[in-house]
């Protein structure tokens, strides 16, 4: 959600969050690596975070590995290369935690 920093302190490129997240939740995960993306940033600065990027991650945390996380609620994921089922679970789980520490944000206020 903010290109600029993020290559600042990372030196990655990123694709543009607008295109990305109005892709459809079944093709958001194959426009992704079509761009050659590798790592997703979920935090919590802009309301289209936990609201519409993480429900398209939801949708496909099972291809997910949560790799780093960052309090109080930002999570990296980066991307399987297979689909492992044993470790299905950890993609969905960080979700899972990542909606609970911003249940009670109110972005409205953030904005005014």
């Amino acid at each position: 959600m903010k290109p600029e920093p993020l290559f600042y302190h990372t030196r990655r490129l990123t694709v543009g969050s607008r295109v990305a997240i109005s892709q459809p939740p079944d093709s958001f995960i194959s426009y992704l690596r079509a761009e050659g993306v590798r790592y997703i940033l979920l935090g919590s600065v802009q309301a289209r975070e936990p609201g519409l990027l993480a429900d398209l991650i939801a949708a496909h945390c099972e291809s997910l590995d949560p790799i780093a996380f960052f309090p109080g609620r930002t999570y990296l994921f980066e991307f399987r290369q297979a689909v492992d089922l044993d470790a299905a679970g950890t993609g969905c789980d960080a979700i899972r935690a990542y909606r609970v520490a911003n249940q009670d944000r109110d972005f409205q206020a953030r904005e005014r």
